[in-house]
């Protein structure tokens, strides 16, 4: 790897070495904050997500000699070296047709691997869907599917994102979205069971398609507060003219009419002439749920910037908290910049969005970071943004992902140098939890219990102090929060439905996670 990075890095690691501040690389990561494993064909790295243990799992492809497609996923430790994953440490596996690709990687509370992609077959001219569960050493989940496999005959889906919905026994059902391709290019879901079985019930034999052609669905959420559950879905029109945010029921895949139109919200970029969405970020509080959109648009004079848009989970109305009247230009003059994805920074509500910008000339890895407000946080980077040069080339940045403490975030894509493409991970302070010695946390005793509980939840710390308390749901997303000072601590969960739960308890620059359990 250090030839590699020898190679790519060039002079960006002499302006690296320096004070490690919020948007800094990562020294104590990879080389100089950077991860590129050598695999040896040309790999692509689409999509990453985290394990409970704080280790990168991605998805992505690889094309070799033969210029023969195959699907490829590994996992990374904590500083940044392979782990074991898969027959040594690659999971790359072909399914027999002309080009096979991971788009999405969700990993599951019992660390188990969702990834979801397609397949195409020139001779006939077909794509496949498939949805795979990997164990979390690598090597497929043969209870899943058919020998780890979902990809039933007659689905007509190009998958762009994975979600996953948990019922009250713990049970848990799989929604992809993406678009239809084969008669008409259409947004549509699909719903399978933790089997890997198609739900029947869902939409039409288990496919919902939104009738709107020329348009294609990117990304997925699965709204559960409060015993009520929803989809909603981000997308833009093929020709540019609208992004649109769709809100489903859950059991059958059908419009919620109380949303915004007819269940879908259309957002149309007052100087744009072409839009796109990119990713769904979900904010919830006790008081108010919001989801917000990210994505990019496009001028006349050639130039793409980024927006983001605050929606009402509700009704779909535009949330004037944010930005000016519910959405945020996040323009940067003479330069093209495009998301690929986004995430919360629960602890304290802000956002992060990765993608890819030509501002120094060739494309870059891009990170922004607003506060909850829509705007630009400027103690991230520098006003908000940072710019890794990775390869003095086309540098993509396609997936982000913040660690359990969120402390540090990963971005994941790829490095083109020379005619070829490194599967890239960078890894950034956040400024969070930084400067935490081991005997800090070694002085911290911490006990949770009753777990499994069915209502209160106690919370017994050997440091008196002001903590916040956060329950999290198993996508990481906020669902209870509150303060409390003292040692003695505790929690109310009756009104969670029975599953899976995230317990983070912060103070000052300490952080401590664990999982609990509703019954």
């Amino acid at each position: 790897m250090k030839k590699i990075l020898a190679i790519l890095l060039g002079i960006f690691l002499m302006v690296s070495l320096k004070a490690q501040n919020p948007g800094d690389l990562d020294l104590n990561y990879g080389e100089y904050g950077i991860s590129i494993p050598e695999f040896y064909y040309n790999n692509f790295l689409n999509d990453i997500d985290i394990m409970s243990d704080d280790k990168i799992v991605t998805g992505g492809y690889y094309i070799d000699g033969s210029l023969d497609y195959g699907l490829l996923s590994y996992k990374l430790n904590t500083d940044g070296s392979l782990a074991p994953f898969g027959a040594s440490t690659w999971f790359n596996y072909q399914l027999g047709f002309d080009e096979e690709k991971i788009m999405a990687t969700y990993v599951l509370p019992d660390d188990k691997i969702l990834i979801a992609g397609y397949t195409y077959s020139s001779g006939g001219g077909f794509v496949y869907y498939f949805v795979m569960r990997l164990l979390p050493d690598g090597n497929p989940d043969t209870d899943f599917g058919t020998g780890g496999i979902s990809n039933a005959a007659g689905i007509d889906i190009e998958p762009r994102s994975i979600s996953v919905h948990y019922g009250l026994s713990g049970d848990y059902s799989i929604y992809v979205c993406g678009y239809t391709i084969n008669a008409m290019v259409e947004p549509t879901i699909l719903k399978l069971d933790q089997d890997g079985q198609i739900v029947s019930s869902f939409g039409t034999d288990g496919q919902f398609v939104l009738s709107r052609p020329g348009a294609i669905y990117k990304d997925i959420y699965l709204y559960n507060f409060s015993g009520n559950s929803y989809i909603y879905a981000a997308g833009n029109d093929l020709d540019g003219t609208n992004a649109f945010v769709s809100k489903h029921d859950i059991i059958t895949g059908e419009l919620e009419n109380s949303f915004n139109t007819d269940g879908i919200f259309n957002f149309t970029h007052p100087t744009g002439i072409l839009i796109e969405a990119s990713k769904l970020v979900f904010h919830s509080t006790l008081t108010n749920n919001t989801i917000a959109l990210f994505g990019q648009y496009k001028h006349s004079d050639g130039d793409y910037d980024m927006y983001a848009i605050r929606l009402n989970c509700a009704d779909g109305s535009l949330d004037n908290n944010f930005g000016i009247g519910g959405w945020s230009s996040l323009r940067a003059p003479d330069s093209q910049e495009f998301i690929s994805d986004a995430i919360l920074q629960n602890t304290d509500d802000k956002y992060y969005f990765g993608g890819s910008t030509n501002a120094n000339g060739n494309f870059d890895f891009m990170l922004g970071r607003l506060l909850n407000n829509g705007f630009f946080d400027t103690s991230f980077g520098i006003n908000g943004l940072v710019l890794t040069d990775i390869s003095d080339d086309m540098d993509m940045l396609n997936g982000i992902a913040l660690n359990a403490d969120q402390s540090r975030i990963y971005g994941g894509g790829r490095a083109y140098h020379f005619s070829n493409n490194y599967g890239t991970i960078a890894c950034y302070y956040t400024g969070l939890g930084v400067g935490i010695s081991d005997s800090d946390v070694s002085q911290q005793e911490i006990s949770i219990y009753p777990n499994p509980a069915q209502d209160l939840i106690h919370i017994s710390t050997s440091l008196e102090g002001n903590y916040l308390i956060d329950v999290l749901s198993p996508e990481g997303k906020l669902i209870i929060q509150e303060s409390q000072a003292g040692k003695d601590l505790h929690i109310n969960i009756q009104h969670l439905e029975k599953g899976i739960y995230f317990l983070k308890l912060s103070r000052d620059n300490l952080h401590h996670t664990s999982k609990i359990i509703k019954h």
